[in-house]
């Protein structure tokens, strides 16, 4: 890294030379601003492959869309004189629905040993579930806080059940950064826009994944590209605040 930086190439990022300049008028040494610098990758490998999963879980599905929309504009949207405000502490704290669709991406789509294969065709209730599939399925609702006449304790997931975070000890100390800016960027993205697949044959359902086995979040096999256009109810200028809640994002792993 550190011949890197001195010797920066013409055609690095905007991004990697504004932050190594914001690093270095903020009074970080050269030798920090290079181990700093360092760990810009470790996003590609969780972070943005979660937000895409996320976003495509959310976009496939219209009912969804409609009412993680309602969600968020009812609760954590406010108008302001050119367009909008969009509360940070009332999405991580009030959105569930939108949580709860976050945190079952996860569940579904990261790598995990929690999901049982199908070893043989079999028939249960007249439901054929077929050899080489896996016994899961998406349900957006599945982290919802406890519904009226449900047990808390039918209705809570334990920590230890839930490991796209790690486990105890080892859990990840930056989830909470890592999933507010995520639900920031999807909050933006479906009251500002519809997403549509550019090819024009809609949403596939069960996209096929490369097969990479040191991933713990696969890849889609093939590029996905997109038609994004403006919602006329989103259009003016959105401002992002912090909102007055101290609260934790309350995720199943803690």
């Amino acid at each position: 890294m550190r011949r890197y930086f001195q010797k920066m190439p013409d055609d690095a990022s905007l991004m990697i030379r504004e932050r190594q300049r914001i690093l270095l008028e903020g009074g970080v040494s050269e030798e920090d601003s290079y181990r700093i610098q360092s760990t810009l990758s470790n996003a590609y490998f969780n972070t943005i492959p979660t937000l895409y999963w996320t976003v495509y879980e959310i976009y496939s599905r219209p009912a969804l869309l409609e009412a993680i929309r309602d969600e968020i504009r009812s609760r954590a949207t406010q108008k302001s004189e050119d367009g909008f405000v969009l509360d940070i502490a009332i999405l991580q704290t009030e959105c569930h629905l939108l949580l709860s669709a976050y945190q079952e991406t996860q569940r579904l789509r990261h790598a995990q040993v929690a999901f049982r294969s199908i070893l043989e065709d079999t028939l249960i209730d007249q439901y054929m579930l077929k050899k080489g599939h896996h016994v899961n399925h998406f349900d957006p609702y599945r982290f919802m806080p406890a519904r009226t006449g449900e047990t808390e304790a039918k209705s809570r997931i334990l920590p230890t059940s839930f490991l796209p975070w790690g486990a105890a000890p080892w859990l990840c100390p930056a989830r909470q950064f890592a999933s507010t800016e995520i639900l920031i960027i999807v909050a933006l993205l479906v009251l500002r826009t519809n997403l549509v697949p550019a090819d024009g044959n809609g949403w596939e359902q069960d996209p096929p994944i490369e097969k990479i086995k040191i991933a713990t979040l696969p890849h889609p096999l093939h590029d996905t590209r997109f038609k994004i256009l403006p919602r006329e109810e989103g259009a003016g200028t959105w401002k992002v605040v912090i909102g007055k809640s101290k609260a934790r994002i309350a995720l199943a792993s803690g």
